[in-house]
C-alpha cells in the first residue's frame, strides 16, 4: 500500500511506500476496494508485485506524472500500482490523455473487476472453563453480520491448530481427557468470507488424581487420610492393600476429602490409594501411601526446664488410652546409654540428671493396655 499516511505490518503508521495487513477496520476506514486485472496470469501478478515490493521505504509525491522507472525516489498511490503492471505488459488505464493517473481511473477502468468484499469482525471476549469433569466449554460475543463460527483448537498456546467444528451460536464444547491441557481460537464467518482468528484461550482440566496430604493413626486401631479436594469431584473412592501390590481393594466411598479407616490390626502396614469420581467418570489412583497403627500412640516430649531444688521438669504430649508413661535418660550424647528413671500417670515427670554430665538425652514411651507405643524422638538440654 502507499498512501501519505500509510500503515506497517505491526500496525503503526508510516509515510510512503509501506507493506501492511488490510484488516477488516482499515478497508472500512479508507473505503477500500479490491480490483482484479482481467488479463493477469498468476506470473504477471507476482511480477507486479514484485515490483512495488522492490519500492518499500520510497517516500509519497503527488507530481501528476506517470514514471514507471524502479529508480523513482518517491511515488503516489495509484501511480505504483499502474507502474507495476505497466512494466508486465498491461496498462490498466484507460484515458491515457489525463494528467498523472488517479485511483478513479484504474476503479472505472475496462482492464479491472472490481470484487466484492464483505468483511466480518473478530469475535472477542472469547471464555473457556471446564462445565463438567470431562467437558471444556468454549464461549464468546456475537459478531455483527456473523452467520456461524468456526472453532479450532491446540494443545500449545503456539502450536498447530486444528479445526474443532462450526457453530451457529457462541458456544461450543470439547471433550478433554484428566490432566490435558486445550487452547482455542474462534473465527466469525459471512458467507464465503471468514473473519480472523481470537487470540488463544486455554482451560487445563483438574479433574485430576487426588494427592494424599496426610495419613496419621488416632488410635491403635485405625488410620486416617486426608486429601487435596480435586476440581469436579462429587465423591472419592479409598482403596486399599495389606501387601502393596497392584491388588487394591475398594472400602469406602466418601463425599468429603477425608476418610478414617477403623477395626484395623496393630502391627499390619496398611497401603492406600484414592480416586476421584464424578458421574460415571473416574480418575486413575493416587500414589501411595503408607501406615502401621501402633498398638499405643507415640508421645513427644516438649519442655524441659530446671527446677528450684537442682532437679529438672519433662513435659510430654497427652495420648488417648494411655495408663502411665517412662521416662529414659543417657548422659552422653554420642555413645548414649539410657537407664530408666521412673514412671508416671501424668504428663511430666520432675528428675535428678547425673552430678558429672554436662549435657542429657532423654525420651518418654507411653503404656496402654494393649501394649507400649514406640519411643519418642529423643529431647537434648544442658545441665
Amino acid at each position: 500500500m502507499i498512501e501519505s499516511i500509510g500503515y506497517t505490518s505491526t500496525g503503526g503508521q508510516a509515510d510512503g511506500v509501506s507493506r501492511g495487513v488490510l484488516d477488516d477496520e482499515r478497508f472500512d476506514n479508507r473505503a477500500g476496494a479490491v480490483l482484479r486485472v482481467n488479463s493477469a496470469s498468476e506470473d504477471v501478478i507476482n511480477g507486479a508485485v514484485s515490483f512495488c515490493v522492490s519500492q518499500i521505504g520510497k517516500s509519497y509525491f503527488y507530481d501528476g506524472k506517470k514514471d514507471t522507472e524502479s529508480t523513482q525516489e518517491d511515488w503516489y498511490c495509484s501511480e505504483l500500482i499502474w507502474a507495476a503492471y505497466k512494466n508486465q505488459g498491461i496498462d490498466i488505464e484507460n484515458d491515457t490523455n489525463s494528467l498523472g493517473i488517479l485511483p478513479v481511473e484504474i476503479n472505472s477502468s475496462t482492464m479491472v473487476t472490481n470484487v466484492a468484499v464483505s468483511t466480518i469482525g473478530t469475535p472477542q471476549n472469547v471464555q473457556v472453563s471446564m462445565s463438567n469433569s470431562t467437558t471444556a466449554q468454549i464461549t464468546w460475543s456475537s459478531v455483527s453480520g456473523a452467520s456461524e463460527y468456526d472453532v479450532y483448537y491446540s494443545d500449545s498456546y503456539n502450536g498447530t491448530y486444528l479445526y474443532l467444528g462450526t457453530s451457529s451460536t457462541t458456544s461450543m464444547t470439547m471433550g478433554i481427557a484428566s490432566g490435558a491441557i486445550r487452547y482455542f481460537r474462534v473465527q466469525a464467518l459471512k458467507g464465503n468470507v471468514t473473519g480472523n482468528l481470537s487470540d488463544p484461550k486455554g482451560v487445563r482440566n483438574e479433574f485430576v488424581a487426588p494427592s494424599i496430604l496426610n495419613i496419621y493413626t488416632p488410635s491403635s486401631t485405625s488410620i486416617s487420610l486426608t486429601w487435596y479436594a480435586v476440581q469436579g469431584a462429587t465423591s472419592y473412592r479409598v482403596y486399599r492393600s495389606t501387601d502393596g501390590s497392584s491388588t487394591y481393594t475398594q472400602i469406602a466411598t466418601t463425599n468429603s476429602p477425608t476418610y478414617t479407616d477403623t477395626g484395623l490390626t496393630s502391627g499390619i502396614k496398611y497401603n492406600y490409594r484414592v480416586a476421584a469420581v464424578n458421574g460415571t467418570e473416574v480418575t486413575s489412583q493416587s500414589a501411595v501411601r503408607r501406615k502401621m497403627p501402633t498398638k499405643v500412640l507415640t508421645p513427644q516430649i516438649y519442655y524441659v526446664a530446671p527446677t528450684n531444688d537442682g532437679g529438672f521438669i519433662a513435659k510430654w504430649t497427652y495420648i488417648p488410652g494411655a495408663t502411665s508413661y517412662s521416662l529414659y535418660l543417657a548422659d552422653n550424647i554420642y555413645t548414649p546409654e539410657y537407664v530408666y528413671v521412673s514412671s508416671s500417670t501424668r504428663t511430666y515427670m520432675t528428675f535428678i540428671s547425673p552430678s558429672n554430665a554436662t549435657m542429657c538425652i532423654i525420651k518418654v514411651v507411653a503404656h496402654g493396655n494393649g501394649g507400649d507405643s514406640d519411643y519418642s524422638d529423643t529431647y537434648h538440654f544442658s545441665t
